[in-house]
């Protein structure tokens, strides 16, 4: 009897404890997480405190092994400068091939570890070490040292790319005024216009042709890429981006928001543009703060100008340039004694033999401004 109860098995748990104690086990893990975690903690606070030794020391490091980054963006660019055409148009083919079946995007990350894989195969039993050392011909196995070719290169690309940086956040601040509400005109009329496209856009997106679209942009990069795209592209732009093209451009703009301004009373009304011609000749020998001998100026007449009855003045005075485009940055012309016009208030005339050019200043000095004037209903 007593055998028989030693080999007794022992009873089961009761399975109707065991919800309870995994309850109750999550309610302590929760309630202790929530004990531990205190305050949410700011971003700057998290952060590692600064040490010039960590700086050093990553630095370092990141110069060390950002090279495969660089290797990437060389080989990027290598293509577009069509470095090697045949590869470049490879290139071109397969952009053209995925955008006709967009399905096929999703074996490119494949693709390429197939290419990394056979190009360090091949470089590894080329030249590399033996075919069953455990290091390959690539620079992730070991870091360069520093002052080496590989470490110095990593360092120039590292200045480059920190002065493209720059120079983007530069371009991105010239735009600040446009969204910074500094001029509330320009900046209503920019939401305006974002708000009325995102309108349109929802309503054509669905008739765009998509895969067209992005076969045009990526085949375009490739053509404007190309050396003779290059030199076109830097003539066309070097002849539209003229200082009187642009000031032409500047103008369009203000004359658009100052329209836009306007009053409902006011669309119908009358404008008018009243010209102002302003002469002055060279005082010479004068000289002024901050102005070189010859540089100063002064008002010899000053004709038109006057605002007309019952209009009120629209704009600001703008200057226009003659047909030869002959002026400075203020519009400006300047009259020589023979009567030539500059752009500058002196020309150098080439001297004679080994004698050095000598300066001639201008006389006078004229410009032709405008402004525009709007019938006023309340005049």
């Amino acid at each position: 009897m007593a055998a028989a109860t030693a080999s007794a098995p022992p009873a089961p748990p009761d399975k109707s404890l065991l919800p309870s104690l995994r309850l109750g086990s999550l309610d302590e893990l929760l309630v202790g997480a929530v004990l531990k975690a205190g305050g949410p903690s700011t971003v700057q606070g998290s952060k590692e405190a600064l040490s010039l030794g960590s700086t050093t020391v990553n630095f370092r490091r990141f110069v060390q092994k950002s090279g495969p980054i660089f290797v990437a963006q060389d080989a990027v660019e290598a293509v577009l400068r069509w470095e090697d055409p045949a590869k470049t148009l490879f290139f071109a083919f397969s952009w053209a091939f995925l955008c006709y079946w967009p399905s096929l995007v999703i074996f490119v990350p494949n693709l390429v570890l197939v290419s990394i894989l056979l190009s360090t195969y091949h470089a590894k039993r080329a030249g590399g070490p033996p075919p069953d050392s455990q290091e390959g011909p690539t620079l992730l196995a070991k870091d360069p040292p520093d002052s080496s070719v590989d470490y110095l290169s990593n360092l120039q690309n590292i200045q480059i790319m920190m002065g493209r940086v720059a120079d983007l956040s530069d371009a991105l601040r010239s735009m600040a005024p446009l969204v910074s509400w500094r001029d509330e005109r320009l900046t209503r009329a920019l939401l305006q216009a974002a708000v009325v496209s995102s309108f349109v856009l929802a309503l054509v997106a669905p008739f765009i042709p998509w895969r067209l679209v992005f076969l045009v942009i990526g085949e375009s990069a490739f053509l404007l890429s190309h050396p003779l795209a290059q030199t076109f592209v830097r003539d066309a732009t070097e002849r539209l981006q003229t200082p009187q093209a642009r000031k032409q451009r500047q103008q369009a703009t203000r004359r658009l928001l100052e329209d836009d301004a306007l009053g409902d009373d006011e669309l119908e009304g009358d404008v008018v543009e009243v010209q102002r011609l302003e002469v002055e000749s060279r005082a010479p020998g004068a000289s002024a703060a901050g102005a070189k001998e010859g540089e100063v100026w002064g008002n010899e007449a000053i004709v038109g100008g006057e605002l007309p009855a019952g209009f009120r003045w629209l704009g600001e005075w703008e200057d226009t340039a003659p047909a030869d485009g002959a002026v400075d940055a203020d519009g400006w012309t300047y009259i020589h004694l023979d009567g030539t016009r500059s752009s500058t208030p002196f020309v150098v005339q080439a001297g004679q033999g080994d004698k050095a050019g000598v300066a001639v200043w201008a006389q006078s000095r004229r410009r032709r401004l405008t402004r525009r004037a709007i019938k006023s209903p309340l005049l």
